[in-house]
């Protein structure tokens, strides 16, 4: 069996395309047809179900996959053994939601690598389902779920159906950040009301299956989603009128930007922070280096104070 063409299926998966998938492997859509259906041959089982909207897995292909994607970090693990045994590479990587306080801790743990030795760090942003779901599949050693306390149930369900182990960081409240020019930017708990009247700029970091729905704090009829983190800021800055929820944000950061931290007593709720890895999975000493940081950075923004 060519396990190559598990790389297909996969893509075939994510783009629910023949076509987008062929375009992104840089192949022809007629080979990638074939291959899919050699395979599909191969497994004596239909994996796609086309459509006219799209290609969708079957029951037995979404089994298929999930086993096709595990083969295919293993084999990336393996082929990673090439390295020779003579040479040290330092090994680390984790999915992140969008904190200021944890791109702080990474800036701080990459900046502290010894640099003349072989580096293979991996860092990427999503939202906390999709942590989860990658670290269970072992794309990645760790991840940091952000997520409200509401939702608190849902995820220790979730954790525990994915095998997932959790240490908490902490527990916080939910701030508005915003430039110091803003008109409320001399009210030190902004009413809900007043919110009304700025343009909000939202990320998207909780996505939760089933429950989510618009948020009670979205009260203003201006909204701006943006995912990239320094582009929030900056808009943020360039626009007064703006404000954005947020976990505590450095210092630095803030006077970086021009920005404040305010409150808003009436819809602020509480958020967790979990560092998550799998059941039986032993950290490194780069892990546990990593994790000191993040508790410093962490600690370096538990007594923000608003006004």
């Amino acid at each position: 069996m060519n396990t190559l063409y598990f790389k297909y299926a996969v893509e075939v998966e994510r783009t629910r395309s023949i076509t987008k998938a062929a375009s992104n492997l840089y192949m022809a859509q007629p080979n990638l047809s074939k291959a899919i259906k050699e395979l599909e041959d191969t497994l004596e089982i239909d994996i796609f179900e086309r459509t006219s909207k799209g290609v969708f897995p079957t029951a037995k292909g979404k089994e298929f996959l999930e086993y096709a994607k595990k083969i295919l970090i293993q084999i990336e693990k393996m082929e990673s053994l090439k390295i020779s045994k003579n040479r040290i590479c330092q090994n680390f990587s984790i999915a992140v939601p969008g904190s200021s306080y944890i791109s702080l801790c990474i800036s701080d743990f990459i900046s502290e690598l010894n640099f003349s030795q072989d580096i293979n760090i991996n860092v990427e942003r999503m939202n906390s389902v999709d942590i989860v779901n990658s670290v269970a599949d072992g794309k990645y050693n760790l991840g940091i779920v952000h997520y409200p306390l509401d939702y608190e149930s849902y995820f220790m369900d979730f954790l525990r159906d994915k095998n997932i182990c959790s240490e908490n960081i902490w527990t916080f409240e939910h701030l508005l950040i915003m430039s110091e020019k803003n008109p409320l930017a001399g009210d030190s708990d902004i009413s809900a009301e007043k919110l009304g009247n700025l343009i909000e700029i939202i990320q998207d970091d909780t996505y939760v299956p089933y429950i989510n729905g618009v948020s009670k704090k979205n009260l203003s009829s201006k909204r701006i989603i943006l995912h990239e983190r320094d582009s929030q800021l900056e808009l943020l800055c360039k626009i007064p009128d703006a404000f954005m929820w947020t976990s505590p944000v450095p210092e630095y950061i803030l006077k970086r930007y021009g920005l404040i931290h305010r409150k808003c007593s009436q819809l602020s709720s509480k958020y967790r922070d979990l560092l998550v890895f799998q059941n039986g999975y032993r950290f490194s000493e780069l892990d546990r280096k990593f994790a000191d940081k993040l508790y410093s950075a962490k600690n370096s923004v538990s007594f923000i104070e608003y006004i």
